[in-house]
């Protein structure tokens, strides 16, 4: 059913617990919502955001429960993906008066069905006695994306900005540090590649001082939930860190696994956090968390096919296209038979501050005081003491 917020705004969140991968890619544990908006003026109605069609009926069923469709004046589309636009063209069946706000550069990127207004950033449109202002985001995380503020209930509506993965029907989260969890998990595998404009975004967002958020998955955030992600997304999207160590590793026999166990040791013997990632068995998706927050990343991986251990190579090459590696401290460990893969690591690493590479085969043996000194060597860069 669908859930007041404020006076002139109720929320119609749609669940899917069908999908099981997020842009077949991302797991889905717990389902995702789709979340659609209904803004309810003296002088019409507006709807925000629409659903993924595989639930246009479920959806039409709700709205009808809020809104007569004849009263609904636009359908405002902040972000042109599939699973918030495609049952558009069959919404504006059922809305024989409604009109398509979206910004200039959807209007010119995309078809679009019906009557079209291109709105531009701080433009203004009235529903009697209250009225939206749209906000121009770009690559938040699209070129097209906006976010819709209600001025009179001091609601914004920011679509996958402050997105989280899970279920909430009544766009509640029961726990709340799962939830955290599900939406820095949205936020890496989402919009950490396009971090610089979230965080312009986020400042545009917290310039309205709203009093409710309303992202177009997870839940409607207010009060302390509303201060908290506000400043998460502030801090993830500006170079997050945690004062963390963070290995990332693959390993076939085992000489790997070895080097990395008794690093950890030797890192643990000295109070340091250090979290170790098998990328062959760790989902990617919650693996990127812990890039997010990591100051030194250790890569062990053994060398296939004269390359980078494929489950090695894909993550590094996934972490760097979305920015997560950036201003991290990298140490690397590698092992090899015939031939050694560093220089092809280095090429993925391209503009990373690569600090150290230990390399080590069958024939040249990697000695403990190596990783000693490597500990060391992390120590001090995390402000220790050798």
């Amino acid at each position: 059913m669908a859930v007041r917020l404020s006076d002139h705004v109720f929320a119609i969140p749609v669940v899917d617990n069908e999908t099981d991968l997020f842009e077949s890619l991302w797991p889905l544990d717990d389902g995702v919502n789709y979340n659609s908006y209904v803004v309810v003026g003296s002088e019409g109605a507006a709807i925000i955001d629409t659903v993924h069609e595989s639930f246009f009926d479920v959806y039409l069923e709700k709205l009808g429960e809020v809104v007569d469709p004849e009263s609904v004046e636009y359908v405002v589309v902040n972000h042109m993906e599939p699973d918030h636009s495609s049952s558009l063209p069959m919404l504006l069946e059922h809305l024989p008066n409604a009109k398509v706000i979206v910004s200039r550069t959807g209007a010119s990127l995309f078809d679009l069905p019906g009557t079209v207004i291109p709105v531009d950033d701080g433009d203004e449109m009235s529903l009697g006695d209250v009225v939206l202002k749209f906000i121009s985001t770009p690559w938040a995380h699209w070129p097209e994306t906006m976010i819709t503020y209600v001025l009179e209930d001091e609601v914004v509506f920011t679509c996958d900005l402050f997105g989280a993965y899970g279920a909430y029907p009544n766009l509640n989260a029961e726990d709340w540090d799962v939830y955290l969890l599900e939406a820095r998990r949205y936020y890496v595998t989402v919009l950490s590649k396009y971090a610089k404009f979230v965080n312009s975004a986020v400042s545009k967002v917290k310039a309205l001082k709203p009093k409710i958020v309303a992202p177009g998955h997870g839940i409607a955030y207010s009060g302390d939930s509303l201060v908290q992600i506000l400043e998460l997304y502030a801090d993830w999207s500006s170079g997050h860190k945690e004062g963390r160590v963070l290995i990332l590793y693959g390993s076939m026999y085992g000489s790997v696994y070895n080097a990395v166990d008794t690093l950890v040791q030797l890192l643990e013997a000295e109070g340091v956090e250090v979290d170790a990632l098998d990328l062959s068995r760790e989902d990617w998706s919650y693996a990127l968390t812990f890039v997010l927050g990591a100051d030194v990343i250790i890569i062990a991986y053994p060398t296939y096919d004269a390359d980078v251990f494929p489950p090695v190579k894909y993550f590094i090459q996934t972490s760097m296209d979305k920015g997560l590696l950036d201003g991290k401290a990298i140490y690397v460990i590698e092992a090899h038979g015939w031939s050694s893969s560093e220089q092809k690591l280095r090429q993925l690493l391209n503009g990373v501050d690569v600090k150290k590479v230990l390399s080590f085969s069958q024939k040249n043996p990697l000695k403990i005081e190596a990783l000693e000194d490597l500990a060391g060597e992390i120590i001090s860069s995390l402000g220790g003491t050798e």
